[in-house]
């Protein structure tokens, strides 16, 4: 009770009987390069990744993505040599990417795996992520990542609760 978080760029200082002192010692600067043009940027991204990628895994080494759905997923497991794509996804169809998520990995000739997430394997799963995010967190996509991670760190298809199906 009473504890907070300290904004990012401050430090603070306690000494016993005063009270405590928080400093400011970074503030970032927001200077866009307008020389440059989109396509630029985009190319800068693209090389980027290619770049990125032969240092994430060694040749013989055989590497699954996460793949929600999005661009950014998307985008990473095209730039890969993943054979196979983890994703998670939800009965309520208004929280599930993970039919968009099989979708690309089909147009992609990528292998698909679902974990189903239950609200009882969401809920359950909640004490275990805050206990090793080691603060608490309000971003509820943190709960699905973990349980995706787990899934495919079992090498299964099963999430946390033991209960989840695969399409």
């Amino acid at each position: 009770k009473g504890i907070k978080k300290l904004m990012p760029g401050r430090y603070l200082v306690w000494k016993e009987g005063e009270k405590p002192v928080i400093t400011r010692y970074f503030t970032p600067e927001f200077r866009p390069d307008e020389s440059r043009t989109l396509q630029d940027w985009a190319d800068e991204i693209h090389s980027t990744l290619q770049e990125i990628m032969k240092e994430v895994k060694d040749p013989d080494e055989q590497a699954d993505s996460f793949l929600s759905g999005g661009v950014d997923s998307s985008y990473v497991l095209a730039m890969s040599d993943a054979k196979m794509t983890d994703s998670c996804g939800y009965d309520e169809a208004r929280f599930d990417e993970s039919g968009l998520a099989k979708q690309t990995a089909d147009l992609l000739g990528r292998g698909f795996s679902r974990c189903r997430i239950t609200p009882e394997d969401y809920f359950a799963i909640v004490p275990y992520v805050m206990e090793n995010m080691e603060q608490p967190l309000g971003d509820a996509s943190a709960i699905a990542f973990s349980l995706g991670c787990l899934a495919t760190a079992k090498n299964t298809k099963l999430c946390y609760s033991g209960e989840g199906s695969d399409e």
